[in-house]
């Protein structure tokens, strides 16, 4: 097709508005790596220039990298293409195409700066911990760039050890070799989280994906048995129970609560603010309430839990179960108007909400 397209006119030498080439612009739309590589030869062929960047400092050899065209990038290093020592830390993390154990190898071998860091302090085995998504790739990367000279103890600028950062991606393999080469699991970020609290916040995958909270309760057990205290708060006064709330790990929550930890005063709130649906909540803020919470706890502002579920729209269930279970001792008429109106259609609150404006006055 290039050679049709050249032999027809097409300029191998135009950009666009980006300053992209020819070969950056192929190389960003070809996901065929044997295609991408037979591409580049031909362009290279006819004039293009592989060492050239565009307007933003890329060359095609980082386009290349970042879309995990290992072939094309061993062929633009064969060509004299040179790879920047920070590339590893620098790369794009939204781009996953680049993260697989076989690029960071070839990077590492080809000169790559495996002592570099980024501008927040994280350093390689960091970003691999944070962009590899097999635990047999992310084992095997860990190791090998220990090998090569990485910390496995060094913290970023927030305090976050690379143990911290596999156990927000739940790697529990990554994890224990991490504790043999020396890492803690009481060594806590700068705002108090724990290895706990990384662990049940993992936001990779949807809040209702059974097998996110499968990973997640694997990697809790695993740090509670290594001896992290699942009843320790951050600086916030958030425990990792609070997280699995939030997030809706239904296991998670069942294993932490079966602990017999003092429950935070505070957690049913976290239930009911969540962005979990309807159901999900109710469930979750009756399991809560069958371990032991009072539901007649007000916050800080005064306000018990039903009053904030009323608050909360599309939370009709919450509001059915903790009328159900007595939340109030003696509700007021409007804590009933205002239940009445939380659980009537859309139509009939509009009009309940006119009543209310009419009755109040100017």
């Amino acid at each position: 097709m290039v050679h049709f397209l050249v032999k027809n006119g097409v300029n191998v030498f135009a950009y666009d508005s980006n300053g992209n080439s020819a070969l950056h612009i192929l190389l960003q739309s070809l996901y065929d790596h044997d295609e991408a590589l037979e591409v580049v030869k031909v362009l290279i062929a006819y004039g293009c220039n592989p060492l050239e960047a565009n307007a933003r400092g890329t060359t095609p050899l980082g386009i290349a990298v970042e879309r995990g065209h290992i072939s094309v990038a061993q062929y633009f290093v064969s060509l004299g293409a040179p790879l920047p020592p920070d590339l590893l830390v620098t790369l794009d993390r939204a781009r996953s195409h680049w993260s697989t154990a076989a690029m960071i190898h070839f990077l590492v071998e080809s000169g790559v700066d495996v002592l570099a860091h980024a501008n927040n302090g994280d350093s390689v085995l960091h970003s691999a911990l944070r962009c590899l998504n097999s635990d047999i790739d992310v084992l095997q990367v860990a190791n090998f760039l220990i090998d090569y000279g990485c910390d496995p103890l060094e913290a970023n600028s927030r305090g976050e050890t690379p143990l911290h950062i596999a156990a927000e991606r739940c790697h529990v393999h990554v994890a224990r070799y991490l504790i043999t080469q020396g890492a803690s699991v009481l060594t806590n970020a700068l705002n108090g989280d724990t290895v706990l609290h990384f662990a049940t916040r993992s936001d990779t995958y949807p809040y209702d994906d059974e097998d996110a909270d499968d990973d997640t309760l694997a990697a809790v057990k695993f740090f509670v048995g290594r001896g992290s205290d699942p009843a320790v708060p951050n600086d916030n006064g958030e425990t990792p129970l609070h997280n699995a709330v939030d997030l809706g790990r239904l296991k998670t929550i069942k294993y932490l609560l079966s602990l017999n930890n003092p429950l935070p005063l505070d957690i049913l709130f976290t239930a009911i603010q969540s962005d979990q649906n309807s159901v999900r909540c109710r469930y979750i803020v009756q399991t809560l309430v069958t371990s032991g919470c009072d539901t007649q706890t007000p916050n800080a502002e005064g306000d018990t839990p039903l009053q904030v579920a009323i608050g909360k729209k599309g939370k009709v269930d919450v509001v059915k179960y903790l009328l159900s279970v007595g939340s109030v001792q003696k509700p007021s008429l409007e804590d009933l108007l205002s239940a009445a109106a939380a659980l009537a259609p859309p139509s009939v609150q509009n009009k309940m909400r006119r009543m209310r404006i009419v009755a109040q006055g100017p």
